[in-house]
């Protein structure tokens, strides 16, 4: 499984495993129940979705490419469980999980805060420089990682 694994950080998993499960309260949803709410996206125009949100907004699709493990662009794919190329090895598929439900959680984070705080956005830069730091520190924590690099000193490009 992608969001649960020996480098997971419980809170990034959780809200990808929502995500994957299609349970995010995301602005379509918000409609759906009488909630009183912008139908509009907050990284972009439109109706606001859980699939637009991790597969079609720009946001996004900035966050994924500055990850150094390629996962899919398509959200129905990767809740199809197809997240990664079939020829990606063990050690890859799971640093690009961790990698994959950090930028997941940053990316609804983020979309929170701007529900929350009007006016207030964050550079996609620093928010690309904070999914690189989380995801190196939960790495450089763990044990397995730190013996797949005195094996394989070339992973340590992958952090930054």
């Amino acid at each position: 499984d992608c969001t649960w694994n020996i480098f997971t950080i419980p809170k990034c998993s959780f809200i990808s495993w929502l995500a994957l499960k299609d349970r995010l309260l995301t602005r379509d949803k918000m409609i759906l129940r009488q909630m009183h709410t912008d139908p509009h996206r907050l990284f972009c125009s439109n109706l606001e979705s859980i699939h637009h949100l991790f597969s079609d907004c720009p946001f996004f699709d900035l966050i994924r490419k500055a990850c150094p493990i390629e996962f899919c662009s398509n959200w129905a794919t990767c809740q199809d469980g197809q997240i990664f190329a079939a020829s990606i090895d063990r050690k890859l598929h799971l640093i690009g999980s961790l990698y994959l439900t950090v930028a997941v959680y940053i990316t609804y984070k983020k979309r929170n805060f701007r529900v929350h705080h009007s006016g207030s956005t964050h550079t996609i830069h620093s928010i690309i420089v904070n999914l690189k730091t989380i995801a190196r520190e939960k790495l450089f924590t763990c044990r397995t990682f730190r013996k797949w690099m005195r094996d394989d000193p070339t992973l340590i490009c992958l952090l930054y």
